[in-house]
């Protein structure tokens, strides 16, 4: 009787390791996963960083030619206005 008890609680612990390892595969898959997402999200965070401050300097450029735009036309209408008044 002792040895077949032996028997079913050396297959209930080879049923137990075999799920611990499958257990451990998927503990260290997800570990991973987790890394991997972090070190991604670390890399989008970058970017977009870089991309506001390129979005800032663009809004800084269109302002100066929206500026220098403006300053031409009125230049030019000024002019018109001269040779009209003369």
């Amino acid at each position: 009787m002792d040895k077949s008890k032996n028997r079913i609680n050396s297959r209930q612990l080879d049923i137990l390791h075999g799920q611990m390892d499958d257990v451990l595969k998927v503990m260290k898959e997800n570990t991973k996963r987790v890394l991997d997402r972090g070190h991604r999200l670390h890399e989008l965070s970058e970017r977009a960083e870089a991309l506001e401050q390129q979005a800032t300097i663009f809004v800084k450029s269109a302002t100066q030619v929206k500026k220098k735009a403006k300053f031409r036309a009125a230049k030019w209408t000024l002019i018109l206005a001269g040779f009209v008044v003369i």
